[in-house]
């Protein structure tokens, strides 16, 4: 079974890298990119990763303006999914289910058939309990608290993985 590779692309690299050129780089190797920020002017962006053969996939922030929704759900593909900020930056709080949740709503009434996945802010089974109380999100992503738990070491990498699966399961911590 071959999974998609998928790469968040925090703004600093960009001081470190033209975007072309990195993209370039990736070309063959990624699948799809994510800005780690909700980025208004994301046209530019999502031209340069067709012409890599990467999918850009469009992020979207609860406190977004709807006309700002409404052109980057414009932008998505059927194939592709929106990627629900749930918090204000990587590894942060979430932002309060209501909120969140009215997000959804928003994204699922202009574009019925988009996914919606969330991410940012996801440490482990807590944060998957909240999430799985928003109606109409479809499933989440978690990327830092990976990255922490391998750091660890493989065993602590695999309890937090089984932590996950456990969590989106529904299963009891």
């Amino acid at each position: 079974m071959s999974w998609p590779n998928l790469c968040v692309l925090y703004r600093g690299t960009l001081k470190e890298e033209d975007f072309p050129r990195l993209l370039g780089k990736m070309e063959g190797q990624v699948d799809s990119l994510i800005l780690e920020w909700n980025e208004p002017e994301f046209e530019s962006y999502q031209r340069e990763c067709r012409a890599h053969g990467v999918e850009f996939v469009h992020s979207i922030s609860p406190d977004q303006a709807p006309d700002e929704v409404r052109r980057t759900l414009d932008a998505v593909t059927p194939e592709s999914f929106v990627y629900l900020l749930a918090a204000e930056k990587t590894g942060g709080s979430l932002y309060p289910a209501a909120l969140l949740a009215d997000a959804v709503a928003a994204i699922k009434r202009y574009r019925k058939d988009t996914t919606v996945l969330a991410g940012f802010g996801i440490r482990g089974a807590k944060e998957i309990q909240r999430l799985k109380k928003v109606a109409g999100l479809d499933g989440v992503i978690v990327g830092t608290a990976l990255l922490e738990a391998i750091e660890k070491g493989l065993p602590a990498f695999e309890r937090l993985v089984q932590e996950i699966v456990s969590a989106c399961k529904g299963e009891a911590q």
